[in-house]
Formats: C-alpha cells, sequence, structure tokens
C-alpha cells in the first residue's frame, strides 16, 4: 500500500502488517474503520485509540448478521475510544460524567446514545458491504439510517443533545 505524498511516499507491506495483526484483528478492521469515520459516517474518536481498545472483543461478529447487531456491546466499544479504561456502558452515562466532572459544554460532549444508535446501524451497513461485497447479499439501507427521498438516501440525523432521562440543573 502506498502512502504520504512528496517527499513522504512510502510503501506499507499490508501482507506483513496481516500476519503481524493476526487473522482476528484483520476481521475487525472493517468494522473499526467504519465506526471510527470514514467517508459515509461521522469521525468518532481516533483510530489510533479504536485499535487499542480491544476491537476484536466487541466487534468479532458486527457486520455479518443484521438480525444481531449487538448495539450495546458496539455502543460499549465506543464509550472505551473516547475514554479508554472506563467502567461506563453508555454514551449516556458517559456525557453525564463528562459533563458534571470535566465540566465541558453541550457541544463538547460526545452523542447520546440514541444518536449513536444511529451511527452504529450505518456503519453496520458500511461494514456489511465492505465484507460481503463479492455476494449478491444486499441490505435495505432503509433500516440503517436512511431513508428514501427521489430516489436519494439522505441519513437521518437525530440531533437529541440532551437525553430525555437527564435530570435539569436548576441552577
Amino acid at each position: 500500500m502506498r502512502g504520504g505524498i512528496g517527499d513522504t511516499t512510502r510503501y506499507i507491506p499490508v501482507h506483513r502488517v496481516g500476519v503481524i495483526m493476526g487473522p482476528i484483528m484483520c476481521e475487525v478492521l472493517p468494522a473499526v474503520y467504519q465506526l471510527s469515520g470514514c467517508d459515509t459516517t461521522s469521525k468518532f474518536g481516533t483510530k489510533q485509540t479504536a485499535l487499542k481498545v480491544s476491537p476484536d472483543h466487541y466487534l468479532s461478529e458486527f457486520g455479518q448478521d443484521p438480525n444481531d447487531i449487538y448495539l450495546n456491546l458496539v455502543e460499549e466499544y465506543l464509550v472505551q475510544v473516547l475514554k479508554p479504561g472506563t467502567p461506563l456502558k453508555t454514551l449516556n452515562d458517559l456525557r453525564y460524567h463528562l459533563y458534571h466532572h470535566s465540566k465541558k459544554t453541550l457541544d463538547e460532549l460526545p452523542p447520546t446514545s440514541q444518536a449513536a444508535k444511529e451511527h452504529i446501524l450505518r456503519a453496520f451497513y458500511g461494514t456489511h458491504i465492505q465484507v460481503y461485497c463479492l455476494r449478491q447479499q444486499r441490505l435495505d439501507s432503509t433500516v440503517f439510517g436512511c431513508y428514501k427521498e427521489n430516489d436519494v438516501l439522505p441519513l437521518c440525523n437525530p440531533r437529541v443533545l440532551v437525553p430525555e432521562d437527564l435530570v435539569s440543573n436548576c441552577n
């Protein structure tokens, strides 16, 4: 694989990297790519962190069976991407923790669990397409975070800044 530009151009032997990473990690790379951000999904953390937080534990089945997406496990993975080592399991809990303990503004907080669900569905769809691109099996994109409008598939974009069950602070 060729990387860099100009004087920084280099060639990376992907087949050797694959041997070093191992087959299990290579299997989850499409999911890591989609979930951490690519051309079709929003940026979520960094790819470097996304690879360090045991994606093989969280994403071993991701992109395979559309009936078993394991939303809770994938959301837990995204929480680990944003705050490695935290015992928190949901993005709503992480938002609450960051708001009260690091004094972040609403704009600086990660997305809600509901918004992340849409991200996860789009990432699942993209992963499925990448993994099964040579098969005739096609998924209905309207089930995975898009809607159809005049033969175009815009993304559903829920803007929920504050979870409904979050208690408001009166001061």
